[in-house]
């Protein structure tokens, strides 16, 4: 049986607009301090190399639930910053030492817009086979969802509306992103994962 998680996220084209964080991660031998940090979409990561030979490498091929990769040359006393626009979890390690490992956790939207127009949520979570979307009662009529695979091609496009049950058994196990927007053309994105 299949089960997905889901999340909705307000973005609107607030990414350009929001107010931007940069978050410090200090690269040393032989870790990263904070080797998990938590920020908003929107948000810049910048590593400062302090001392030894590493590199960033969040690369999609040793990172596949990565939904995109980041990474720069191993090397010394380098800063090395990435913006990530796009919800989700990102993992890196450096490539000469396996035990230097990092998480990036992005979530939401850094705007004042989302925080109050609030997040829509998916449930049953964990689900099979469906899920229903919670918190379009706010968003009266029907909304087009569109659902697309890593690598950006179109994997399901529904109408929905208030309490109704999504269908994703035709999907394959994986990372999905996807896009709703409503009849007020408010605009959600957010990523699934089914299993």
């Amino acid at each position: 049986m299949k089960k997905i998680y889901f999340a909705l996220l307000f973005s609107g084209l607030c990414f350009a607009a929001s107010a931007q964080t940069t978050h410090e991660v200090t690269v040393f031998n032989f870790g990263f301090d904070p080797a998990t940090i938590e920020i908003q979409a929107g948000d810049i990561v910048r590593w400062v190399n302090t001392e030894g030979n590493h590199n960033i490498n969040g690369n999609m091929s040793e990172f596949p639930e990565n939904t995109e990769s980041f990474g720069n040359d191993v090397g010394s006393g380098w800063t090395y910053e990435y913006q990530f626009d796009n919800p989700g979890t990102f993992d890196y390690n450096c490539i000469l030492h396996a035990q230097m490992v990092g998480e990036v956790i992005v979530s939401g939207v850094n705007s004042t817009r989302d925080r109050e127009s609030g997040v829509l949520s998916a449930f049953p979570t964990p689900a099979e086979d469906f899920v229903t979307i919670g918190g379009l009662e706010n968003y009266p009529g029907q909304s087009q969802l569109i659902v697309f695979d890593i690598t950006g091609k179109k994997a399901l496009e529904t109408v929905v509306s208030v309490n109704e049950q999504i269908s994703v058994s035709s999907l394959k196990a994986g990372i999905y992103l996807f896009n709703l927007t409503t009849e007020g053309d408010q605009r959600f994105t957010g990523k699934m994962l089914i299993k």
